[in-house]
């Protein structure tokens, strides 16, 4: 066989291994899904006067939303948080990053940080660079990086029941 046929082989092989490294858009929409669908399900799930919910939505005549977020009644909270912990794991070492890192990093605040900072190129000490994204899923990232942004400093701040 010819050496280039081989080194085509061999690219195409690698390429099929899966890598722990996670990259920017796969690391945003796992965060998008632990941090915003996750408690969703989580709480939907869950009867309304439960002291489990993980927020609590209070009616207030007929035109006024509060939403109040519960983080340190509910266990349930460690759900995302251990998600998040993982997610970001994988992102630290695609930017090459010692792993306990994470335990500082997992934060949605930290997660919008993290999906911007690109990756290291190539191959790096924990395994394969991740494979790109099509353009498709690229664009969707960056749209909804926006309402995602709003809503992690609207809760930041306090100021989500304010809005809604």
């Amino acid at each position: 066989m010819s050496e280039k046929l081989v080194e085509t082989l061999e690219k195409k092989e690698k390429a099929k291994v899966k890598t722990n490294r996670v990259g920017r858009v796969e690391y945003f929409f796992n965060s998008f899904g632990t941090w915003i669908m996750l408690p969703a399900l989580i709480n939907s799930n869950i009867p309304k006067h439960s002291d489990l919910r993980l927020f609590h939505t209070h009616v207030e005549a007929s035109t006024h939303l509060s939403v109040s977020i519960t983080p340190l009644e509910s266990w349930l909270w460690l759900l995302p948080v251990i998600v998040s912990l993982l997610f970001t794991m994988g992102r630290v070492k695609d930017l090459n990053w010692p792993v306990n890192t994470a335990f500082f990093l997992w934060t949605p605040i930290t997660t919008l940080l993290l999906s911007v900072i690109p990756g290291t190129r190539g191959e790096n000490g924990y395994g394969l660079e991740p494979k790109n994204p099509n353009i498709f899923i690229s664009i969707i990232a960056v749209l909804a990086s926006i309402p995602y942004l709003v809503l992690v400093v609207l809760l930041t701040l306090g100021l989500l029941s304010e809005f809604i």
